[in-house]
């Protein structure tokens, strides 16, 4: 049986949609999306005559101001974002059943073995530590607008006549390039002026380093590629590294015997995933340390 809250978020949802639709004067449909961590998000698709993809637009973060508003207003909302992130034109699926076509697109991404386990019976993946590799179709990519992908699914494979380890070693093949380790301190920098960045840095914090990709999506997957780990640890002399999941997009490095104490580096992340992190983003609770062979939970 629906609570009362249920019901209003239900007739939010419906109310919003056709908000939508009367304004745009297209087909508006909403429908169940099933996210990382289990989480499930009512994501709302516009359809467009003569094109065949659509940016989704989840509905469940504008709910408060639906209350406040009133679903025109959301709608409005909706459709500004829809403006900037459409498509120019149809999407062209026929190489997805190419082999030779799909391989240099094929790539990777982290996520929660334990949080994802009925997602992992659809997909092929690989277990690493705590956590899954699963594999995407990238379609295209800039840095403003993140980048389009298709989750890899088990049936996909016969397409190719690939499996799992095949499309991880594609993946590797075509992410080599695509990380980078930043200073925090250039992070800061970036955001404020030089003086306050250096108080802020040189205030007793730790100075720490960011393991990504360049378009900050999904850039965790950066801790296969070991020997990126390698040469940080071979610029900081370090002999052994922490590496700190701060999220799917990113992890964190830092030379160990600057931070020693591991049960406060296990509270650390503990702490910032409760907090500060969104729930879908979360990639573990648990540390990494690399002593340049391999990859373990720090226990």
């Amino acid at each position: 049986m629906q609570t009362e809250n249920q019901r209003e978020y239900s007739e939010y949802v419906e109310e919003v949609r056709e908000a939508v639709e009367r304004e745009i004067g297209k087909t508006v449909r909403v429908q169940k999306v099933n996210k990382n961590n289990g989480l499930v998000l009512d994501g709302l698709t516009i359809l467009a005559e003569g094109v065949n993809v659509s940016p989704t637009i989840y509905l469940n973060g504008f709910f408060e101001e639906y209350l406040s508003d009133g679903a025109v207003a959301v709608a409005k909302r909706i459709l500004a974002i829809y403006e900037a992130n459409k498509p120019k034109e149809s999407v062209d699926f026929s190489f997805f059943m190419d082999r030779e076509k799909v391989s240099p697109k094929i790539k990777m991404k982290l996520i929660n073995y334990e949080k994802n386990k009925e997602l992992l019976v659809q997909v092929p993946h690989i277990r690493f530590l705590d956590l899954a590799i699963v594999f995407m179709v990238v379609l295209g990519s800039d840095y403003d607008n993140g980048f389009a992908s298709i989750l890899i699914q088990n049936h996909h494979l016969s397409f190719w006549s690939m499996d799992a380890e095949d499309l991880y070693n594609l993946a590797m093949n075509n992410t080599a390039d695509d990380f980078e380790i930043i200073p925090m301190r250039s992070v800061i920098e970036a955001i404020m002026d030089e003086e306050s960045a250096s108080i802020i840095m040189d205030n007793g914090e730790i100075e720490m380093s960011i393991l990504t990709n360049h378009s900050r999506l999904q850039g965790a997957a950066g801790m296969l590629h070991k020997e990126i780990i390698k040469q940080y640890m071979k610029e900081t002399k370090a002999d052994k590294v922490w590496i700190i999941p701060s999220s799917i997009h990113e992890t964190l490095l830092i030379p160990c015997d600057l931070m020693p104490d591991m049960e406060y580096v296990k509270g650390m992340v503990k702490e910032v995933n409760a907090t500060q992190v969104q729930p879908e983003e979360i990639l573990s609770d648990n540390v990494y340390v690399y002593d340049g062979n391999e990859i373990t939970i720090a226990e």
